[in-house]
C-alpha cells in the first residue's frame, strides 16, 4: 500500500499464502475514486435524446417534462448540453454541438416544455444525431471533458434500426431509460452495453411514475462529480514460471493485452465519480514448489488516469496522473500450514456477486428460448441455494441486496406473461448494474442498493422533494 499522505486508489484482497502443490488462487483488485472538492470535478457535455413519438402523448410527456425540469436544475453552469428529440426522424433543435448551460438555461427549459408527441419511433436517428453533436463538440482539450448521452424511449422502434449504430457506441457512454411496459428493453440494454460505460434503467409506468423517472434521471449525479477520468488498469505477472494469470473478470468493461506485454492484462474503465469503485477478479494458476517461500510479488498493479481540469481549479489542461508513485503488488507466499482452505472473504463476496450476474443472464436466455419460465425458475432456485450457503457477517449489506434481487426475480417469474411484461426489463437492468458496477433503477418491489453512492442517494432525496412539490 502507499505510504501515509500519498493517495492510493487501489487495494488488493487475497490469501497471503498458497499450498506447495499445484492450485488456483483468486485476487480482487478494487479501485475507488477519491473524494475531491467540488471545484476538482470534471465539466460535462450532456446530450439528452428524448422520445417524442405518438405513444408518448398525454401523461407520459408531462412526466418527462417534470423529470427533465429536475435534471436541468441540477446541471452546473460550466456544463454543456444539447437536446435531441426523435419520432419518425431526429430533431437537433439548433444544437450543432453542446452549448454552455449558463447561456442556455431558459432556452433549454422552453424547448423541453414545448415538445409534443407524434409520429413513429426512430431510435437510430436519435442516436446518430447525439453522437454527431458530441463528436463536433470535442475539440482541443475539450476532448478531456466528460461526456454522456441520456436516451429515453417508451416504445419499440418502427423506423430505422439502432443496431446499425452499434459499431460507433464503444467511443461513447450511453445511458438508456426504458419507460413503461412496451419499450424494447432488449434493444435499450444492448445500446447501453455496447457503449463504453452506460447502463440500462427500467422505469415503471404505474404508481408514482414521475418520481420513478426523476430518480432514474438523477443518475446524472455520477457525472456531476467525476474525479477520475480515463482510468486504465494493467495487471503485470511477475513470477510467470509459477503464477499465471488465466482469467480476468472486469464485468462489462473492455479488457485487452498490451502489445509490448502479451501476458499482461489491461482494463479500460474510463471515468469514475466520487466514491464509485470498480472491481477486477483475477484467477491465478499456481504451479507446485518443493519448499516454503516467503510472500513475494506475483502481480504488479499499474494504473493511470487523468485528473479533471475546469475553470474552478484554474487548470487549462487535465493533469495526467501516472500513479501510484510507489508500486502496488499482489504478494503471495507458499506454506501449507499458512495456506487457508477458504477464499478471502472480500474475494468470495465479489465472486458471489459476479456469479449471480451469470445466473441472471442464464435465466434470461432460458426464458426467451423456451418461451416459458420453468427452466429459469430452476436456475433461480440454484442461485438462491448457493447464496444462502454463504456465511459472511461483514458482507451482510451486499448479501441482503443480492437476496432482495433474487426475491424480485422470483416475483417476475410467476408466469411467462409476467416475465414478458416486467420481468425481462427488471432482469436486464439487474444485469446492467452488475456488469457495469453502477447503480440502476430496476422497477422492482424491494430496492436493491448495489453501487448506490452517497451523492446519488442525496439526488434521490432531492427527486422525492421535487416530485412532491410538483404534485
Amino acid at each position: 500500500m502507499a505510504p501515509a499522505g500519498e493517495a492510493q486508489l487501489a487495494k488488493v484482497y487475497h490469501n497471503t499464502h498458497a499450498p506447495l502443490t499445484d492450485n488456483k488462487q483468486k485476487v480482487l483488485v478494487k479501485f475507488t475514486a477519491p473524494e475531491t472538492p467540488s471545484g476538482d470535478t470534471a465539466e460535462v457535455d450532456f446530450v439528452f435524446v428524448l422520445d417524442t413519438s405518438g405513444s408518448m402523448g398525454g401523461s407520459r410527456l408531462k412526466q418527462m417534462h417534470a423529470a427533465m425540469d429536475f435534471v436541468l436544475g441540477k446541471l452546473g453552469d460550466n456544463d454543456k448540453i444539447a437536446i435531441v428529440n426523435f419520432s419518425s426522424e431526429a430533431h437537433t433543435n439548433g444544437y450543432n454541438a453542446p452549448k454552455p448551460f449558463d447561456e442556455n438555461k431558459k432556452d433549454a427549459k422552453k424547448l423541453v416544455d414545448g415538445l409534443h408527441a407524434k409520429g413513429d419511433t426512430n431510435i437510430e436517428e436519435g442516436l446518430r444525431a447525439a453522437i454527431k453533436i458530441l463528436d463536433k463538440g470535442r475539440r482541443g482539450w475539450d476532448k478531456k471533458r466528460a461526456s454522456c448521452i441520456f436516451l429515453m424511449s417508451d416504445g419499440v422502434q418502427n423506423r430505422g434500426d439502432a443496431r446499425k449504430v452499434f459499431g460507433e457506441l464503444p467511443n461513447w457512454t450511453v445511458h438508456t431509460f426504458g419507460f413503461g411496459e412496451k419499450h424494447d428493453e432488449t434493444l435499450l440494454w444492448e445500446i447501453a452495453q455496447k457503449s463504453h460505460a452506460g447502463v440500462y434503467h427500467h422505469v415503471l409506468d404505474e404508481g408514482e411514475v414521475t418520481n420513478y423517472l426523476t430518480k432514474a434521471f438523477a443518475s446524472l449525479a455520477l457525472y456531476r462529480s467525476i474525479s477520475v477520468m480515463g482510468l486504465q488498469v494493467t495487471l503485470i505477472p511477475k513470477e510467470e514460471d509459477k503464477f499465471t494469470i488465466v482469467h480476468v473478470d472486469a464485468g462489462g468493461y473492455h479488457v485487452d493485452h498490451p502489445k509490448d506485454s502479451p501476458t499482461s492484462w489491461t482494463i479500460h474503465f474510463g471515468d469514475l465519480a466520487r466514491e464509485e469503485n470498480r472491481r477486477v477478479l483475477v484467477e491465478l494458476k499456481v504451479l507446485g514448489v518443493s519448499k516454503k517461500e516467503d510472500p513475494k510479488p506475483v502481480i504488479q498493479v499499474k494504473y493511470a488516469y487523468n485528473y479533471p481540469a475546469n475553470k474552478k481549479n484554474n487548470k487549462e489542461r487535465p493533469e495526467e496522473m501516472k500513479g501510484p508513485k510507489h508500486p502496488l503488488f499482489v504478494k503471495i507466499g507458499r506454506d501449507d500450514a499458512k495456506a487457508s482452505p477458504d477464499m478471502n472473504p472480500d474475494v468470495q463476496r465479489e465472486e458471489a456477486r459476479n456469479k449471480q450476474a451469470d445466473y441472471i443472464e442464464e435465466m434470461l436466455k432460458l426464458a426467451d428460448k423456451e418461451k416459458k419460465v420453468d427452466g429459469a425458475k430452476r436456475k433461480l432456485s440454484t442461485a438462491k441455494n448457493e447464496l444462502s450457503g454463504l456465511d459472511d457477517p461483514k458482507g451482510e449489506f451486499v448479501l441482503d441486496a443480492l437476496h432482495a434481487e433474487l426475491g424480485n426475480i422470483g416475483d417476475f417469474l410467476k408466469s411467462y406473461d409476467v416475465y414478458k411484461k416486467l420481468g425481462r426489463a427488471y432482469m436486464l437492468s439487474c444485469l446492467s448494474s452488475h456488469r457495469r458496477q453502477r447503480y440502476t433503477e430496476r422497477g422492482g418491489v424491494d430496492g436493491v442498493p448495489l453501487f448506490l453512492t452517497k451523492r446519488l442517494t442525496k439526488y434521490h432525496d432531492h427527486a422525492d422533494k421535487h416530485h412532491k412539490s410538483t404534485k
